[in-house]
């Protein structure tokens, strides 16, 4: 009887444990179908936004009037968030390193991670500027001689500005030192027997060139007035300064870029007062890219006011919310 006992309050022991033990098992069970019920239904919301979204692109197709092809060699131009003091340094420009483009010249291909990349660019507007860029690598820096016969005979760097049709402007930047210069105009004026090269000063363009340990860095400044649909900026690189020394050139729109340069991108106002209809809930961002993943548009935000309570520190600990710079950062690597 007692042997019977003992046998009978083991087996209910033994299923009290196995009841208590499935307990956490079947939570879990139910949180997981509970995420996978919430992500269906958070992305079937999305699905439904972007086709809302789309269709209301789809009539404003004017909006659009470039064809994609040539936006392969466009230079896109993104909106700061803090401003930039021209001083050759990155630290201004921490925040947006990550969307450098990278350029390497025509007969060298682009590395794995891009570590010794011929130059990075990165341009930004704020309050009527431009601002761009240059991280060049360079094993041999070699300063322009204001007193040398020849015009360019240093490594420098070249603007090029026009539109559709021709080439307005052109802009080089030829420091003599490192430190703060303005670029010049090349001026070809035919004489007698043969023509000969002027340089122009231009004050309205401020320019820093800064030596790095692999190269130089080049930031400048530059009027939004004098930006027109299209641009380019070309990369000359010297080993030494002799009149015979060949000049490696690397341009944003490769070979081309002289005599046409890639066209100017930039986040759309009108785009951006279409989609804020859509963008009113909390939490909610909407960005409109072109094929080659550049920013058009955007509106929203993804941060939203939390209501105060203990358990929130528990839960995100277990569930940390995305951050804008992390987000940005894989739409950036989904391009590649």
């Amino acid at each position: 009887m007692i042997k019977r006992y003992r046998f009978t309050l083991r087996a209910k022991l033994l299923l009290l444990s196995v009841v208590v033990l499935s307990v956490p098992y079947l939570g879990y069970e139910y949180m997981r179908e509970l995420e996978q019920h919430l992500r269906a239904n958070l992305e079937q919301s999305l699905t439904d936004a972007a086709r809302t979204i789309a269709s209301a692109m789809d009539e404003n197709y004017q909006l659009f009037p470039y064809v994609e092809a040539e936006n392969v060699s466009s230079l896109y131009i993104h909106r700061l968030d803090t401003p930039i003091e021209i001083d050759g340094y990155t630290d201004d420009w921490i925040n947006y390193l990550d969307w450098a483009d990278v350029y390497t010249p025509p007969e060298q291909e682009a590395p794995a991670g891009g570590a010794q990349s011929f130059y990075k660019l990165i341009l930004a507007q704020d309050a009527g500027y431009l601002y761009a860029l240059l991280q060049v690598h360079d094993d041999r820096i070699v300063y322009h001689q204001p007193t040398s016969e020849q015009t360019i005979d240093s490594d420098y760097a070249e603007l090029v500005l026009g539109d559709d049709y021709q080439v307005k402007e052109r802009y080089y930047f030829l420091p003599s030192a490192p430190g703060r210069f303005n670029p010049v105009q090349i001026e070809s004026i035919p004489g007698e027997w043969e023509s000969r090269e002027y340089i122009r000063y231009i004050t309205n363009i401020a320019a820093e060139w800064q030596p790095t340990t692999d190269g130089y860095n080049l930031e400048m400044s530059i009027p939004l007035s004098l930006v027109q649909e299209r641009m380019g900026f070309i990369v000359g690189d010297v080993d030494r300064q002799d009149v015979s020394a060949a000049i490696k050139k690397t341009g944003t729109a490769g070979a081309g870029t002289e005599n046409r340069p890639g066209r100017v991108i930039s986040p759309s106002n009108r785009i951006t007062q279409i989609i804020s209809r859509y963008s009113s809930d909390a939490g909610r961002r909407i960005w409109v890219l072109n094929r080659q993943k550049q920013v058009l548009a955007s509106a929203g935000s993804l941060q939203r006011e939390r209501t105060v309570h203990p358990l929130n520190i528990f839960y995100k600990l277990l569930l940390p919310s995305v951050t804008s710079r992390a987000f940005s950062t894989a739409m950036r690597s989904s391009s590649t």
